[in-house]
C-alpha cells in the first residue's frame, strides 16, 4: 500500500480511503482512489486517458467523458480546478499528470485511530490476495485473443489523384474496386496490384457499401435511381468481366443496400425505409426468399459476416452485436453485445480482422476488440479522419479524408417564385480549408432570447487548430472563445449577446466575449443545447441512463422536464408549448402535455433544424423543407408562409435573423477521400 501523502495540504489516508483536512475526514470513492493511484505511481509522467480506462475500469466500457469527470472531482477535492491546474495538469490530446510540487510524504502519527491488523488478519489478507491473483491470471488467459492486435508502422498511398472514394472492396488477389465520385454521379473502377486502372461503370449512383460476391466474379451494391422523381435503391449484382447486371432485390418501399454474403446464394443486407429507420434482412438469391432479422431495441448501421466462424457483426450507434448463424434454419441469434466508448454517427463500422478479433474505425483511431472485451486502440499514422477501413492479409486498407465546410450568410430577397440562388446573396464567415460550421448571429441584446440577430458578431465552430472549438467573427477579425483543451460539440448565445454557452465533455460552459470560460454546474449530463431564452436554457440531458428534454434555469439551477425521451431538436414557445420533430422529420407541437402535427403541415418534412425568432410582426418558427422552401410559421395561430428558397449552396440552416431576413447555413465546399495501406510489422 502507498504511504500516506499530503497533496495540496490535504492528507490522503490509503488504508481508510479518506482525505483528512483540519481534523475532518471525507471518504474517497473507489474509482477516484484508483485514478489518483495511477497518477501518483506515474510520478509526474503523463498518463493517457486510455491508460486510465484500462487500469481503472478494465473490461467495463464507459463513456469517453468518464475520465474527465473523475479528474474534475479530484481537482475539486484538492482545491484545484481546470484553470489553476496546481495539482492535476491536463496535457491536451495526451492525458494528465500529477504536479509533483503539490505532493509531500507524511508518516502515520503514533497513537492515531488507525488500527494495524494482527497476525491472523495479515495471514487472511495474504491468502485472499493470492486467491485474487490466481483468479485474475486465469481470467486473462481465458480472455486472450486468438491473434494479437496488429501494430502498424507504415502508411502507403494507393490513390494519389485527389479522387473522392465513396466505398471500396478488396479481392482475394489484392485487386481493389473503388466507387469514385464523378460530378453528380459515381464511377466504378478496378485498381489492380500492378497499379493499372479499369473503369467498369460510369454515370450511375451507388447507395451504401460495395462488396464482392463469394466467387470473386461479381460485385454487389445498392443502385440508386429516380422513379417519378422519387429515390429508389435496388440491390444489384454486376459481373466484373461482362458488366452484366442482375437485380437481386428490387426497390419497393425500402432502399436495399450494403450486402454481406454468407455463401454463394445467401446474404444479409440493410433496408432503409421511408421513416428513416434501418433494419437488417436475410435474402436467398436463388429462391428470392427474404425475411427480417430480429434486433430488439437496436437499429443496425452496418453488418459483416465471417464465413470461417459463421458469425455476424452488426454495428449500431452505441454498441456492436455478435450473432451466431443457424445454417439449417437461416436464423441469427445474439451471443454478445459490446458497448462502444463513443457515439457512432454512422461512419464507424465494425469489421472482422481474424477469427475472434474485430475492429471499428472512429475519428483518427482503430478500436480493437476480441470476443470478450475491448482491447486497445491504434493510430493510423495520420491526422486525417478514418472514413472507412477493411482488412486484407495482415494490413488494413483505409479511406482517409477531410471535409471542408463553410458557415455561410445568405440574404433572402423578397421573392417566392424562384428556386435558384439569383434572388439572394451569399458570403462566407472566416473561410479556411478546414471546417467552419454551426454559425449563429449575435442576439440584439434585449435578453428576450428570440434571436433577432441584429448584433454584428457571428459565433461558429471550427477545427482549424486540430479539434472543434468555438470562435467569434466580428468586424472581419476572428478569435477563439473556448478553452484550448475543450472539444466543443455545440453552443448557443446568451440572450444578451454578451456571452456564449457551449458544450464540452457533456458539461455547459459560459464564456463572455472578453473573458475566460466558467462551468455551469448541473445535476445531469448535457447532450445538446437547443435554445436560450431569458434566464433559461432548453437542453437535451442524460441522467441515470434516461434521456430527457429539460427547461433549465441558469440563475437558480432549477429544471423542469418537458419530455422524457431523446429528441433531435426542439424550440420552446411559451410556458405551455414547445416544438420538436419525429424521426421522419415531421414537426410536432406539444401543448399542455398533448402533442399534434402542426396545422397545415401534415405532409411537410423538414430539412434540418428550426428556430423560434422575432420580427416586426411577431414571433415565428423558421425552417427549411425538403422541397427547397424556406418557411416562417405562426405557431400560436397555426398558419405558415413560404418566404424564400434555398439551394445546394445553403443546405443546412443553422440560424435565422428575422429582422434582416438573412440565414446562416452549413455548406459543403470540398473533400478529399483517398485510399491508403496500413502495413503491420510482423514479429521475427
Amino acid at each position: 500500500m502507498l504511504d500516506n501523502l499530503i497533496i495540496n495540504g490535504i492528507e490522503v489516508n490509503w488504508a481508510r480511503a479518506e482525505l483528512l483536512s483540519e481534523g475532518n475526514a471525507q471518504s474517497l470513492e473507489p474509482k477516484l482512489m484508483a485514478v489518483l493511484t495511477c497518477l501518483i505511481k506515474a510520478n509526474g509522467d503523463i498518463v493517457s486517458q486510455q491508460q486510465l480506462l484500462e487500469q481503472v475500469w478494465g473490461e467495463t466500457v464507459v463513456s469517453p467523458n468518464t475520465v474527465q469527470r473523475c479528474i474534475t472531482q479530484l481537482r475539486k477535492l484538492f482545491n484545484d480546478d481546470s484553470k489553476q491546474q496546481s495539482v492535476i495538469q491536463t496535457h491536451p490530446k495526451l492525458g494528465y499528470s500529477l504536479v509533483l510540487k503539490s505532493v509531500s510524504q507524511t508518516q502515520q502519527i503514533e497513537g492515531s485511530n488507525a488500527e494495524k491488523p494482527d497476525a491472523k488478519q495479515r495471514l487472511a489478507i495474504i491468502f485472499i490476495g493470492l486467491i485474487t491473483l490466481a483468479f485474475l491470471l486465469l481470467s486473462n488467459q481465458s480472455n486472450s485473443p486468438d491473434i494479437s492486435v496488429p501494430k502498424f508502422t507504415q502508411i502507403r498511398p494507393i490513390t494519389t489523384n485527389n479522387e473522392v472514394i465513396e466505398t471500396f472492396s478488396i479481392a482475394n488477389n489484392g485487386d481493389i474496386y473503388n466507387v469514385i465520385q464523378d460530378g453528380e454521379t459515381h464511377k466504378l473502377v478496378k485498381h489492380d496490384a500492378n497499379g493499372s486502372h479499369q473503369v467498369l461503370r460510369t454515370e450511375f449512383k451507388i447507395f451504401g457499401e460495395l462488396t464482392l460476391n463469394p466467387d470473386q466474379t461479381s460485385l454487389t451494391y445498392g443502385h440508386q435511381y429516380l422513379v417519378d422523381n422519387k429515390k429508389c435503391v435496388d440491390l444489384v449484382s454486376q459481373h466484373i468481366d461482362s458488366g452484366k447486371k442482375e437485380v437481386l432485390l428490387p426497390c419497393t418501399d425500402s432502399f436495399n443496400h450494403s450486402a454481406s454474403w454468407i455463401n454463394d446464394n445467401k446474404l444479409v443486407f440493410l433496408q432503409y425505409d421511408k421513416s428513416r429507420q434501418s433494419r437488417l434482412s436475410f435474402l436467398n438469391t436463388g429462391t428470392k426468399r427474404q425475411k427480417s432479422i430480429t434486433l430488439p431495441d437496436f437499429e443496425p448501421l452496418f453488418a459483416e459476416f465471417n464465413p470461417i466462424t459463421q458469425l455476424l457483426l452488426v454495428t449500431g450507434r452505441k454498441s456492436v452485436l455478435t450473432m451466431s448463424y443457424d445454417q439449417k434454419r437461416d436464423e441469427f441469434a445474439v451471443i454478445n453485445r459490446q458497448k462502444l466508448s463513443f457515439e457512432n454517427e454512422g461512419g464507424s463500422r465494425a469489421r472482422w480482422y481474424a477469427q475472434s478479433l474485430w475492429f471499428i474505425n472512429h475519428e483518427q483511431k482503430i478500436h480493437w476488440f476480441n470476443d470478450k472485451r475491448a482491447l486497445t486502440n491504434t493510430s493510423t499514422l495520420s491526422n486525417s479522419k478514418i472514413l472507412a477501413a477493411k482488412a486484407t492479409e495482415g494490413k488494413l486498407v483505409v479511406v482517409l479524408g477531410r471535409r471542408d465546410w463553410n458557415s455561410r450568410v445568405r440574404h433572402i430577397a423578397d421573392s417566392t417564385d424562384s428556386t435558384d440562388s439569383t434572388d439572394s446573396t451569399d458570403s462566407d464567415v472566416s473561410p479556411t480549408s478546414y471546417k467552419e460550421q454551426q454559425g449563429q448571429f449575435q442576439p440584439n441584446g434585449t435578453g428576450t432570447g428570440t434571436g433577432t440577430g441584429t448584433g454584428t458578431a457571428i459565433a461558429f465552430l471550427t477545427d482549424r487548430l486540430g479539434h472543434s472549438q468555438l470562435w467569434l467573427n466580428k468586424d472581419d477579425s476572428t478569435k477563439r472563445l473556448s478553452a484550448d483543451e475543450h472539444i466543443v460539440s455545440s453552443f448557443i448565445w446568451h440572450p444578451t449577446g454578451q456571452s456564449v454557452f457551449y458544450l464540452a465533455d457533456n458539461a455547459i460552459w459560459s464564456v463572455p466575449l472578453d473573458g475566460s470560460p466558467t462551468e455551469l454546474k448541473t445535476r445531469f449530463s448535457v447532450t445538446e443545447l437547443f435554445q436560450s431564452k431569458e434566464q433559461h436554457l432548453l437542453l437535451s440531458v442524460e441522467q441515470d441512463s434516461q434521456y430527457a428534454l429539460v427547461w433549465y434555469n441558469i440563475e437558480n439551477s432549477n429544471s423542469t422536464r418537458l419530455l422524457n425521451e431523446e429528441v433531435e431538436w426542439a424550440q420552446h414557445i411559451d410556458a405551455s408549448t414547445f416544438i420538436t420533430n419525429d424521426s421522419s422529420g415531421k414537426l410536432l407541437k406539444y401543448q399542455n402535455g398533448e402533442y399534434s402535427l402542426l396545422n397545415g403541415l401534415d405532409d411537410l418534412i423538414i430539412q434540418w433544424r428550426y428556430f423560434w425568432r422575432k420580427n416586426a410582426a411577431g414571433n415565428f418558427l423558421y425552417f427549411q423543407d425538403k422541397k427547397q422552401n424556406l418557411w416562417h410559421y405562426d405557431v400560436l395561430n397555426g398558419n405558415g408562409t413560404v418566404i424564400g428558397h434555398y439551394d445546394k449552396n445553403s443546405l443546412f440552416m443553422t440560424d435565422f435573423d428575422a429582422t434582416n431576413q438573412r440565414m446562416l447555413s452549413d455548406n459543403f465546399v470540398a473533400e478529399t477521400k483517398s485510399l491508403f495501406y496500413l502495413n503491420e510489422v510482423k514479429p521475427n
